[in-house]
């Protein structure tokens, strides 16, 4: 009896070491600050949430030059390989059937630096929201065949639906799928 109650005191004593010690490393102010520094919410590029997003006659989302070029840097700072080319509008990439498929491969193998991208230039609202519609996401995603057409239209139409089955309304919806699109069409 009394080597079991030795034992677990042991154990307990070894589990609340281990929960003191990394604790304890942030009694150092400056350990803590670069830890709270790594997890803030940077202001994002586009702030989705109040509507900073703008969209042309076609409901295309419109970038700037400068704001391109943003995204693409984060995608850089997140080790994702991005084309040096940028086509200047939409059309280029929204109606080739090939690239529906590669687009919906990009994401299943880039789920979560996707997500992070969404939040640096969205916003962490729509970052969450993304997140929480990748579940329903990834199985249209994989149905996805060379043949599709609508090219991103389709990756779009898919990103809508997994937003509206999560409970996004649907204004919403559409706007953070056309934002996500346009995020996409950089990245690929």
């Amino acid at each position: 009896m009394k080597k079991i109650s030795f034992l677990a005191s042991v154990l307990v004593a070894a589990s609340l070491a281990m929960v003191v010690t990394p604790l304890a490393a942030f009694a150092d102010s400056s350990v803590r600050d670069s830890y709270q520094n790594q997890f803030t919410d940077d202001s994002p590029l586009i702030d989705f949430d109040n509507g900073n997003l703008k969209f042309d006659s076609h409901d295309n989302p419109v970038f700037s030059n400068e704001q391109i070029n943003e995204i693409k840097e984060i995608a850089k700072a997140q080790g994702i390989d991005v084309p040096s080319q940028t086509p200047s509008k939409f059309s280029v990439k929204i109606a080739t059937t090939k690239i529906a498929l590669k687009a919906a491969k990009w994401i299943l193998s880039h789920r979560a630096q996707l997500t992070n991208e969404v939040g640096h230039v969205l916003g962490r609202k729509a970052a969450v929201r993304f997140g929480a519609a990748l579940k329903y996401i990834e199985g249209p995603l994989r149905k996805v065949t060379a043949a599709e057409n609508g090219g991103l239209a389709t990756i779009q139409k898919i990103i809508y639906n997994g937003l509206r089955v999560s409970g996004v309304s649907a204004p919403i919806a559409q706007s953070l799928a056309a934002g996500i699109r346009g995020i996409i069409s950089f990245l690929i």
